[in-house]
């Protein structure tokens, strides 16, 4: 596995992840198998150009942004994971909870700011 197909697996899984698709639900928007998405996103496999516009369009991604890499690697390999994660997580919260969370993270910079 190259470091190419692994960024583009774990871009996969991102974008995936920030749509709140499962592998299987993209895998059915795709025409593709499960095991298909899988190789592609742990970078066992490098998916054509054409199946990468796919997987993009299928994202609500362009290409351009696709590979608009974040390349931080300093901030350790599953960092970009997480916030993918974390961004998902957040577009489910409805208005009141977004403000808390809001609130909760002022408190995080202040506390930071005083230490």
């Amino acid at each position: 596995m190259s470091g190419l197909e692994k960024k583009i697996g774990k871009r996969i899984a991102e974008l995936r992840i920030e749509n709140n698709l499962t592998q299987a639900q993209l895998a059915e928007a795709m025409g593709l198998s499960v095991e298909s998405i899988s190789r592609m996103e742990r970078g066992v496999t490098l998916p054509s150009v054409k199946t990468l516009a796919k997987v993009a369009e299928s994202l609500g991604s362009s290409l351009k942004q696709f590979f608009d890499f974040d390349e931080d690697e300093g901030q350790g390999d599953g960092y970009q994971l997480e916030l993918a994660k974390l961004i998902a997580q957040v577009k489910s919260l409805d208005e009141g909870e977004v403000a808390l969370l809001r609130k909760i993270l002022r408190e995080i910079e202040r506390w930071k700011e005083g230490r």
